[in-house]
């Protein structure tokens, strides 16, 4: 990769944009709603539909990033202040200023602020006589191995709303029987009081009559949950957890989604409305709202989409992509250009089931508290948000790491693009009165503050890259968020990674992730076959009926690849590992080899696959650019004392040694010293290529 062959280095040099105009294909039909038992089923589309505006919006904890997409195919960026209390505003008041019939894509963390908050609805859970416990006993794991005195996290519901049920033998007379002998005795156990019911039996991922029986059987208002529906796969812990979830958020997240739909049928009439679900791929609001847990993770997945599709532009082998917001701080490893899926995930130590991109979140961001607490500086994992915000917004709030960043001169303007104005006095009188007691001034307070939360991003990276058995020395670091390229350097010399890839839009790359995945399509089953019989027999995983259920749901989509994985396991164990399946040679050497990589050694013992995975994933969308990018050059309002070079960021053509700062309208760069940052084409325009000087 070169640099960009811009003009020289001059102060406030209009900025070159990409305008290639690329015609987008017609957007391919809706998937019909279709039933699937024992598969874990999900469609993604993706296309950027000809003449029509498609727009990206994504919530966060402290800002709303918007990105929208017109007919000619250039997009537009835009941060707004979140409003925690009433998430829905942001989106109603961007969604005025829309056309009508735009393809609106939402991405969301209002579920997993439910599971975070305990907000949730009242849930009883009905599951097979003898499996009280199921949810207080879990999978016996210890959270930390050398804790004697270790505090068990409460399940989510207590033992007197989990209901044992009698399942009778099958039979041709089983639904008359279920409903003598064992519905009227369930009914008068059922409180009143209740919202919501979860049913997860024995074996329903194989077989759903009993669990559809019982629903037909009970006549409650409340919505009534079937773990046959929301996770199809064996493991009756893990079935029962997610299926409770999703029990305890219906009440609460459905309400929300139906009336954010219905205002903005009102408002901007779009012509699709749809949410960003945790596997990366966008879904209706009403799967949504049938399936919330599937919402878990729906804002950093538009994240990991946008690194993943940066990834593959520059042909990288291995990155590591932080997204740094107000909040929190999202990671993810990308290999050759994809992130890697999951089939768990804790939320407020509580476990769920379900496919997903691999995310790590760690309480580290921007607006993360700094305290004094018994002689030491602590920073995190509270924050303060949208309101009150940093202390420089004025408002009254706390010290946190933006103020930490406005005093040491890595942000240099005292006004950001909408309006807010940021006060270097505030911070600082915030900052003495954490650091005073401990005889620090407030620049050595800012100082270590910030040695304290790279600290923790460096360890969080390191074993997001150590589990999945690489060095993170060898990954090129890609930092997002309006706060992660101010810590970019440092973090990189933490891990010892030479090069860092900042690209264009950093500051929204989450919603710009929502418009660049291709179209995919996900089918999961649980098999549970030795792979020795999947030698002999290939008939026997049933490959060709996930590939008809994928091929139906994404339509007419040209160039569709497949990608199969077996989740694989010992005879004996009980955790899987996802190994790329093969026709002609089959999971076996990959799977001895992976299991070695990650745990040390491999063993002799027969291989099970207990579930198979097809993805299938069409071309990638048509390319955009982003626009030019005047509002850097025109709101710079810097203080009186810069304390490094400043330039902005289409000015950019031959190398830019540290220390200095690069404004961008959406996010700030720090270059660290003894790092130097060129321009390169990118994506969507020309990204940062930081790359560190040996001394």
């Amino acid at each position: 990769m070169s640099a960009s062959g811009l003009p020289g280095m001059t102060p406030r040099v209009d900025r070159q944009s990409a305008d290639k105009k690329v015609r987008a294909p017609a957007n391919p039909p809706l998937p019909p709603q279709t039933r699937c038992i024992g598969l874990i089923h999900s469609s993604v589309l993706h296309t950027v539909p000809s003449m029509t505006t498609i727009t990206g919006i994504d919530t966060g904890g402290t800002f709303t990033d918007v990105v929208s997409v017109g007919p000619d195919k250039t997009a537009h960026l835009s941060k707004i202040p979140s409003q925690p209390h009433a998430p829905e505003k942001p989106v109603l008041a961007i969604a005025e200023s829309l056309p009508s019939r735009s393809d609106i894509r939402y991405g969301t963390t209002v579920a997993t602020n439910a599971v975070l908050t305990r907000s949730l609805a009242r849930t009883a859970l009905v599951t097979n006589r003898g499996f009280r416990d199921l949810l207080s006993i879990g999978r016996q794991q210890r959270p930390a191995l050398y804790d004697f005195h270790p505090r068990p996290i409460e399940p989510p519901l207590p033992p007197d709303l989990v209901l044992e049920f009698n399942i009778p033998p099958v039979s041709d007379s089983f639904r008359h029987t279920l409903a003598a002998e064992n519905i009227a005795a369930l009914r008068k156990r059922l409180p009143p009081d209740l919202e919501s019911l979860a049913v997860c039996l024995l074996f329903s991922h194989l077989d759903d009559s009993v669990e559809c029986a019982l629903r037909a059987s009970l006549p409650l208002t409340c919505p009534i949950v079937l773990s046959s529906e929301v996770l199809p796969v064996q493991n009756e812990y893990e079935r029962a957890m997610t299926t409770v979830i999703n029990a305890m958020l219906i009440p609460r997240i459905r309400p929300f989604f139906s009336k954010l739909a219905r205002h903005l049928r009102e408002i901007a009439s779009p012509k699709r409305f749809s949410i960003l679900a945790s596997h990366g791929g966008v879904i209706r609001p009403k799967s949504a709202a049938d399936f919330p847990v599937r919402t878990l993770l729906s804002g950093p997945a538009g994240g990991a989409a946008g690194a993943a599709a940066v990834s593959r532009h520059h042909q990288l082998t291995t990155a590591l992509a932080f997204d740094m917001g107000g909040t929190s701080t999202d990671l993810c490893l990308i290999e050759k250009g994809r992130t890697s899926l999951r089939d768990a995930l804790s939320v407020g130590g509580w476990f769920v089931g379900g496919t997903r991109v691999g995310v790590e979140t760690i309480g580290a961001g921007g607006g993360s508290i700094i305290r004094n607490q018994d002689g030491t500086i602590r920073v995190g994992p509270e924050s303060a948000g949208a309101d009150p915000g940093p202390a420089c917004y004025g408002r009254s709030g706390p010290p946190t790491v933006t103020d930490c960043h406005l005093l040491l001169g890595h942000i240099p303007r005292l006004r950001l693009p909408g309006g807010l104005t940021l006060s270097r006095e505030l911070s600082e009188n915030a900052l003495a009165k954490v650091g005073h007691p401990l005889g620090l001034n407030p620049k050595e307070t800012a100082a270590i503050a910030l040695e304290v939360i790279e600290a923790r991003m460096s360890r969080a990276c390191r074993a997001v890259a150590v589990e999945a058995g690489y060095d993170p020395a060898e990954a090129v670091l890609i930092p997002f968020g309006g706060a992660g390229p101010l810590h970019s350097c440092t973090l990189a010399d933490a891990l010892g990674c030479r090069t860092v890839l900042i690209p264009q839009g950093a500051g929204v790359l989450s919603a710009l992730g929502m418009l660049s995945a291709p179209p995919r399509s996900l089918a999961r089953k649980s098999v549970l076959v030795s792979w020795n019989d999947a030698v002999r027999n290939p008939g026997i995983l049933p490959w060709k009926s996930l590939e008809r259920r994928v091929l139906s749901d994404l339509g007419p989509i040209p160039e569709t690849t497949f990608r199969k994985t077996a989740f694989c396991r010992y005879r004996g164990q009980s955790s899987t590992i996802p190994v790329p399946w093969n026709e002609s040679t089959g999971p076996e050497s990959v799977f001895h080899r992976l299991h070695e990589m990650l745990h040390g050694y491999r063993r002799q013992d027969p291989i099970v696959i207990q579930d198979i995975l097809l993805e299938a994933e069409g071309a990638a969308p048509p390319r955009f650019s982003i626009e030019k990018d005047v509002e850097a050059s025109r709101i710079r309002d810097l203080s009186d004392d810069i304390a490094y070079p400043v330039y902005d960021w289409g000015e950019i053509a031959g190398p830019v040694p540290g220390p200095a700062v690069i404004l961008a309208s959406d996010t700030t760069v720090f270059v660290a010293e003894n790092w130097t940052a060129i321009s390169v084409r990118g994506l969507w325009g020309n990204d940062l290529r930081l790359e560190r000087i040996d001394s």
